[in-house]
């Protein structure tokens, strides 16, 4: 999940499933792929929005990664 469309293709390039994060229907989008929440969130951008999005994606005893430089 990225609002970067060159990261976008290249991951959907590799053959990753990809997200457009400026998709106002985002949440949904991910939830109709993985009804119960997902295993793993790995957040990168550091903005407490990206850490809300990650904690409710997250299935009930799913795990969420924070990284940061």
């Amino acid at each position: 999940m990225t609002p970067n469309e060159t990261r976008l293709s290249l991951a959907a390039a590799l053959g990753l499933l990809t997200w457009d994060a400026r998709s106002p229907t985002l949440e949904d989008e991910i939830r109709a792929h993985s009804p119960g929440g997902v295993d793993l969130v790995v957040e990168t951008s550091g903005a407490w929005g990206g850490l809300d999005t990650a904690a409710r994606l997250c299935r009930t005893g799913g795990r969420v990664s924070v990284l940061g430089v």
